[in-house]
């Protein structure tokens, strides 16, 4: 459904990514059935998190191959800072974190966002009926203000989902490092 692509490897070798054009359209709109409005289009689905070995090797692909461009850095501890990088206004589309013991590497979530604060809360709702699937409680990221909770879908692959992102430019952007991932909440949920 594209005129042409290519497929490569990441250097962790976990995915085939690809880079394509002239992506088929389809003139039938998608119609949510909960009455959610993604914000997607010319910023893409939203944006991964990917575990990884080497940061200066996913730094190399994706700023000097790829062409993304430098957002910000977060301290997630001393030492282990995970990089956030931006290719249109939308604040990411492609961060990455070092691994630690416990994280496997590749995808660590995907994020999904919607324009609505209310199709958030029910969708909270229904993870009530389920707690086994909330990764983090409900909370506001301090780089991109994201307002969102993360839960484990069906294929054990995190998803963020969320709203309010806020939308950068190369012109007035400067490249921040916060010490916290989190204004508040996104508490991780313990299913022991």
């Amino acid at each position: 459904m594209v005129s042409d692509l290519i497929r490569f490897r990441d250097p962790d070798d976990c995915y085939d990514h690809e880079i394509f054009w002239g992506l088929s359209t389809s003139s039938v709109r998608f119609a949510s059935p909960i009455g959610a409005e993604f914000v997607a289009g010319s910023e893409g689905l939203g944006h991964v998190l990917q575990v990884v070995s080497d940061r200066a090797r996913y730094e190399s692909l994706s700023l000097d191959v790829l062409g993304f461009r430098l957002s910000d850095h977060v301290d997630l501890a001393p030492g282990l800072a995970a990089t956030f990088l931006h290719c249109n206004p939308r604040h990411h589309s492609f961060a990455f974190a070092p691994k630690v013991e416990g994280r496997p590497l590749g995808v660590g979530h995907f994020l999904l966002e919607v324009t609505d604060l209310d199709v958030i809360g029910r969708a909270m709702e229904h993870i009530e009926d389920g707690p086994h699937r909330l990764l983090k409680t409900f909370g506001r990221h301090s780089n991109d203000r994201m307002t969102s909770f993360y839960l484990l879908t069906p294929s054990d692959v995190g998803l963020e989902f969320g709203t309010g992102g806020i939308k950068i430019d190369d012109e007035t952007w400067t490249p921040t490092r916060y010490d916290t991932a989190h204004f508040w909440g996104h508490h991780s949920v313990d299913h022991h």
